[in-house]
This record gives C-alpha cells, sequence and structure tokens, in this order.
C-alpha cells in the first residue's frame, strides 16, 4: 500500500516537472486564510502535509480528507508543518456519477452507525472530515502516474474509481452530491467550460435555449443570479491558477475574463480578503 509520504512525494516530482495532473496541488510554505472560496462542484481536498481548517470550526491533518457538497462558499485555512503544507483537490465533475448509487435508507443507516467513530461531521451531515483509507491513497498515486500518459479525456474513469472505493469504505452519503439537480449547477459547469468568455446572459440564454427572463427567474429561485455564478467562476478558477501555477498574474486575469489586471486583484481582494500578490508570498519557502 502508498504511504502517505510516497504519495506526497510522487505529487512534487510530477508538479516540479510541470506534468498536468487530474487534481489540484496546493502547497504554501506560511498560513493562508481564504474567505468565501467558491465550491462549484461536490469536492475532494486529501492532506498530505500540515492541516487545513474549514469554517474555524473543523480540522483536517495530514491523512485526513474533507468532502464538500457544490453550490457553496466556505472558509479555509491552510497550516503548514515544518515543511509546508500540501494538499490535492479532487473537484468531481457531472460524468463522475456512478450508475447505480446506494438507496437513500442505505446513505442514512450508514451516518448513524458510522458518524460518531469515523466522520467529523457538519449539522447538516453532508460535509465531512475523515481518514483518507490506505487504498484511496494507492489509488490516487496510480492516478497521478497513469494520467501524465493518458488524454484529459479518459481522467474520469480514476475519479470514478476514488468516487466508488469511498463509497465502497462506507461514506455512502458522498452519493447526496449528485442528486442535487440545481439549474444554477448546470449553468457552473458551462460557464466553467469558458471562464476567460466575454459572457452575456443573452451568450448563456442561447447555449440553454431558454429565455433572458426565463434565466433570471429559475436563477433566483435558487437564490444566485447570473452574475454572481460568472464571479465565482472566475475567482474559483484564478484561486486555482494563483496556487498551482507561475502564471504572471496579468496572464491569471486574462484566462479568468478580466481585461485588467488591476480589476482582477481588486475582486479577489474583495472576496478573498488578500490579494493575489499577498497569496503567492505564502508560497516561498
Amino acid at each position: 500500500m502508498t504511504t502517505l509520504q510516497s504519495l506526497a512525494d510522487c505529487v512534487s516530482h510530477y508538479t516540479e516537472q510541470q506534468q498536468p495532473l487530474p487534481f489540484s496541488v496546493f502547497r504554501c510554505y506560511q498560513p493562508q486564510q481564504l474567505h468565501q472560496v467558491p465550491i462549484l462542484s461536490p469536492t475532494f481536498i486529501f492532506v498530505l502535509r500540515g492541516q487545513k481548517q474549514l469554517n474555524n470550526r473543523q480540522t483536517a491533518n495530514a491523512g485526513d480528507f474533507i468532502f464538500l457538497h457544490g453550490g457553496k462558499n466556505v472558509m479555509l485555512s491552510n497550516i503548514p508543518d515544518q515543511q509546508q503544507y500540501l494538499a490535492l483537490v479532487l473537484e468531481l465533475q457531472p460524468q463522475d456519477k456512478l450508475a447505480a448509487p446506494p438507496s437513500r435508507s442505505e446513505i442514512n443507516s450508514t451516518f448513524v452507525t458510522e458518524s460518531v467513530t469515523r466522520y467529523s461531521a457538519d449539522q447538516s451531515g453532508h460535509d465531512f472530515i475523515a481518514v483518507i483509507p490506505d487504498i484511496v491513497l494507492t489509488s490516487l498515486q496510480q492516478m497521478a502516474d497513469w494520467s501524465v500518459q493518458v488524454d484529459h479525456s479518459q481522467w474520469y474513469i480514476r475519479r470514478r474509481e476514488i468516487l466508488q472505493l469511498l463509497l465502497d469504505e462506507g461514506y455512502h452519503q458522498i452519493s447526496q452530491a449528485f442528486s442535487n439537480d440545481l439549474f444554477s449547477t448546470k449553468v457552473t459547469h458551462l460557464l466553467q467550460q469558458q471562464p476567460q468568455k466575454n459572457w452575456s446572459q443573452a451568450d448563456l440564454c442561447q447555449q440553454l435555449a431558454i429565455s433572458e427572463a426565463t434565466l433570471r427567474r429559475r436563477l433566483l429561485a435558487e437564490n444566485t443570479s447570473f452574475r454572481e455564478l460568472l464571479e465565482s467562476v472566475r475567482m474559483s478558477v484564478g484561486l486555482d491558477l494563483l496556487q498551482t501555477t507561475q502564471l504572471p498574474i496579468n496572464l491569471v486575469a486574462e484566462r479568468c475574463g478580466y481585461l485588467s489586471a488591476s480589476r482582477f486583484a481588486e475582486r479577489f481582494k474583495q472576496r478573498f480578503r488578500l490579494t493575489p500578490s499577498q497569496l503567492r508570498k505564502t508560497q516561498s519557502a
């Protein structure tokens, strides 16, 4: 079985070689505190070094993982150990949904019987922190080794494998993440495909084959709007690029759809409460 250290070494090797990976690798050498982090899709955060705090209430240590449902904003703090903070962030996609998820009765039964000993859950019982099973550590390393040899279009196979392994380990409420059939989720995934595009409501409605009035009404029913979703997508992409690449900030801004780096930095600070430059400084050893 793969150990936590060997997975961390494997991931560090591929990131140093600038190999594309099917998950994001976040690292820092100084503490980070990020407010209103948009979680656009169901997301796993596997902590390999240091600690991650969720909403200043729950702590995931090295060897733990956090599961977050999509469609929310959270506060995340990344706290290095004596070396660094290092984590894998695996965002699930719509095509990752498994054909036969467990029934609601199975989900409820599993959570009731196992939550006390295996989970650190929020009040809803949806988001939780748990120990990374050994078999998942091994699968994550295999995922990294395999992904550098295949086309990106095949990466979903390994994401499904991780999902299935965790379901087999008893984390059945993960499947609830795919039962939330929100219209805003569909819009978000569409915007994520081209975050740099100069989107308008008309463009979006044309792709969805609906009227602008219908778009506004359906998003209002879910307490959001086109502008809110677009900014969440762009800020999410910007945060990921700043954490996982060495791209200059002006190029990060362009890839997020901002023509001005100063405007991007302004919006970034308003949301996360630190500037892109301040975030980058935490990544220096």
